[in-house]
Parts: C-alpha cells; sequence; structure tokens
C-alpha cells in the first residue's frame, strides 16, 4: 500500500533518483512525474536536487487523480 507506506518516498530517492543521475551522466535539468502518491515526485526530485539544486522538478496532475479531486473538487485531504 503506497499510500500509507512511509517508505515510499525514500524508495525512490534510493532507487529512482540515482538511476536517472547515473543514466544522464548528470546532465538531468528536469524531472516530470504523475501525481499519484506524491512519492515518485517527490523522492526522485529530493535525490535530484541533491545532485544539482538547477534541476526543475514538476508534479503533472493528470485529471482525477486524488490532487484533482483535493484541489479543483475541494475533497477534504484526509478524504482523498
Amino acid at each position: 500500500d503506497q499510500y500509507n507506506n512511509p517508505y515510499n518516498t525514500e524508495a525512490y530517492e534510493v532507487t529512482l533518483g540515482p538511476e536517472i543521475w547515473h543514466q544522464t551522466s548528470g546532465e538531468v535539468t528536469h524531472f516530470i512525474a504523475g501525481g499519484s502518491t506524491g512519492g515518485t515526485v517527490s523522492g526522485t526530485g529530493r535525490y535530484l536536487k541533491s545532485q544539482n539544486d538547477k534541476v526543475r522538478v514538476v508534479m503533472a496532475d493528470p485529471h482525477g487523480s486524488v490532487f484533482w479531486d483535493h484541489i479543483v473538487n475541494e475533497v477534504p485531504a484526509d478524504d482523498v
């Protein structure tokens, strides 16, 4: 259950972040990920920014995501 897993963000910080950094030889300038739990964008982004604080991290929020419901439809955070 990645929504309630306190290690969700950390998992991406120690896996996907370094993978992207190494595969791009440190040349990555932007990282864009879909919303969902936020673990991918925050963990990967944290790692990439720790390597180069100029890396731009963007969370795309697709229609129908939990963030969409919270922001657009004003669904309380505890209910998404």
